[in-house]
Order: C-alpha cells, then structure tokens, then sequence
C-alpha cells in the first residue's frame, strides 16, 4: 500500500467514515511489558497525529480514518500466534504491524506467511528474522549486528592506543548475542583484543561490571547487557 498522511494543519474533512484497520499485537504483560507499553504510547500517537491531520490517503482514494486493534500478546510465542491471526482473519487489519521483539517477530511472520498478510517489523532487529526467505515482512530497523558500527571506529580515532576490548551481555536473547558479535566481527579488523566474560543471568543482582578484574579493559561495551533486554 502506497500511504501519504494529510497535513497536520489540514482542516479539510474526511470524505470517507471507512476506517483504515491499524492491527498490532502488544506485550502488556510478560517479560516484554515495559517495552510492549513503550510500543503501544508511540503507535496510539501515531494514529491520534493521524486523524488529527485529515486521515490517511490511500494511492489515489479520499483520505480516511486510522482504526487502531491491539491485543496483549502476553511476551510469548503462542499467544502472539494467536493474536496476529486473529488480527488477519477476524478483524481483518488493513496495515498489520509486528511485536516487539525477534523471538515474537520471527513466531508473528510465520503466521502472516501462511495467511498471506504483509506485515511491518518494527520490534524484531535480529538478522535472523530475515533469513527464513519470508517475502511477507518488512523490516524498518536497522539490523542489531549493525547497531554499533561506528562505534569502534569512533574509539580508535580518540583513542589510538587503546587495545583491549571487553565484551558483557546477557545469557539469554538474540538481541546481546547479535548485537556483541557485530562488535567482535568489527574489532578485529581495527586490531582490538576482545575479552568476552560469560554471559550473565537476567536475575543476576550486581553489575555486570564486577567481573572485570580493575584496570583490566581499556574499552569496554554492555549491549543489552548493561540493562539486560533480551529478545
């Protein structure tokens, strides 16, 4: 669908009532609910800027209102399943958007697959949503080994002389192990030595500094480890 959003300023009148169906499945509840909330405050933004500038034009239709369906997907596979098809088959969503997270993403995409439904991944950064030959997902995100790519370069110009590399994530997700081993892959061509501790637990209580012996890192990196966000 080819989508344009009036002007905010716009006073000109929605000349058609049919909404546009807004369909996303959200984690209210579970270990993605800070971030499924998060999610939910930006897309109703959205839809209230949306209306309040005329609506949505579709190609060349008159512009109309956006609709926004949402379930709690509860922060696992099974659920967001079951929500994502109910979103195709009985609230039949015009625009279906994903949930946060690879591992719900990946589980969501299978679903809009078999039922042939495009669905827009704004919540799964991990490459591996993407390599599963699935045409029926776009992604808008940048690809977690590549969050951090200019991050190293950016250390060796300020600091020439820096040498070790020290890297601390979280035990479980794809988000920290992805995102660590675009770092690992881009520290050895800038002649870093990379240090990798062992993953920690999500339930672990100190910091995620305190196994790093004093002195010992010249540079060191927590992604997704820092504040743990596994996917």
């Amino acid at each position: 669908m080819d989508f344009s959003v009036r002007s905010a300023n716009s006073s000109r009148p929605l000349r058609s009532n049919t909404p546009v169906i807004v369909g996303i499945p959200v984690s209210l509840t579970g270990q993605f609910w800070v971030q499924g909330r998060q999610t939910l405050a930006g897309i109703r933004a959205w839809v209230e800027d949306v209306n309040r500038g005329g609506g949505l034009a579709i190609g060349k239709a008159s512009p109309r209102p956006a609709r926004l369906v949402c379930y709690d997907d509860a922060s696992n596979r099974p659920t967001v399943r079951e929500v994502i098809k109910r979103l195709i088959v009985e609230d039949r969503v015009d625009v279906l958007i994903g949930p946060y997270s690879s591992t719900l993403t990946t589980a969501a995409a299978e679903v809009a697959r078999e039922h042939g439904k495009l669905m827009w991944n704004q919540g799964g950064a991990s490459p591996n949503v993407y390599r599963r030959g699935n045409p029926w997902i776009v992604g808008v995100l940048t690809p977690a080994t590549d969050y951090l790519a200019g991050l190293l370069e950016s250390v060796r110009r300020s600091s020439p002389t820096a040498q070790t590399l020290a890297l601390v994530r979280a035990k479980t997700g794809a988000f920290p192990r992805d995102i660590c081993s675009g770092v690992l892959k881009r520290a050895s061509g800038l002649g870093f030595l990379t240090v990798s501790e062992p993953p920690l637990p999500l339930s672990t209580p100190r910091s995620p500094w305190a196994p790093l012996a004093p002195g010992r890192p010249r540079t060191s990196k927590s992604s997704g480890c820092g504040v743990p966000v596994p996917e």
